[in-house]
């Protein structure tokens, strides 16, 4: 929607396509953290447990689980690995941004996704039953929806309820909340 908002408005001619794009991914982080602060403070806490006991190379006693916020650290760092596959065809992914009939087909797919995920049987996976696999293929979404017109959010949240998750925990997911 960026894309074809400044290709309609003339801002990818003037230079200022990229201070909007800026602006408005500012905006929803700033968001995204006055939304989920309190989520954020336990995995960054979560994240400094697990390195330092990475550090200290403290075992785990037997049987020992990982907390559910260090359990979730584990989740996005899988979930994040998908995208470095993106890395060698980046010019590629990027030049699609000023193909507008791309751009505008690939809304359509955005907007068939969360219409038939929508529709889908609830899940009930939580982050408790969450698996390895479940965060590669989020990952995987997360990877796709890098193409211009893809949504992230709308993709990620589709493939996270196709994958079984809870509507609530699908959303919270994408954006690495909700540990209670």
């Amino acid at each position: 929607h960026l894309s074809l908002f400044q290709h309609f408005f003339c801002l990818a001619t003037t230079g200022g396509s990229l201070f909007v794009d800026v602006l408005l991914h500012l905006g929803t982080l700033i968001a995204i953290f006055v939304y989920y602060w309190k989520d954020i403070v336990k995995l960054l806490k979560a994240l400094v447990h697990l390195v330092q006991r990475l550090v200290s190379k403290e075992k785990r006693q037997p049987g020992q689980r990982l907390t559910p916020s260090e359990r979730m650290v584990v989740m996005i760092i899988v979930a994040t690995l998908p995208l470095f596959v993106i890395l060698p065809i980046k010019d590629q992914v990027e030049s699609l941004y000023s193909n507008t009939i791309f751009v505008g087909r690939a809304l359509l797919v955005t907007g068939l996704l969360l219409f038939f995920s929508d529709r889908m049987a609830r899940g009930h996976k939580t982050a408790k039953n969450v698996t390895v696999a479940d965060a590669l293929i989020m990952g995987c979404g997360l990877a796709l929806a890098v193409i211009s017109g893809l949504s992230r959010s709308g993709t990620t949240i589709s493939v996270g309820m196709m994958r079984g998750f809870d509507r609530a925990f699908a959303v919270q997911a994408r954006h690495g909340g909700s540990l209670a």
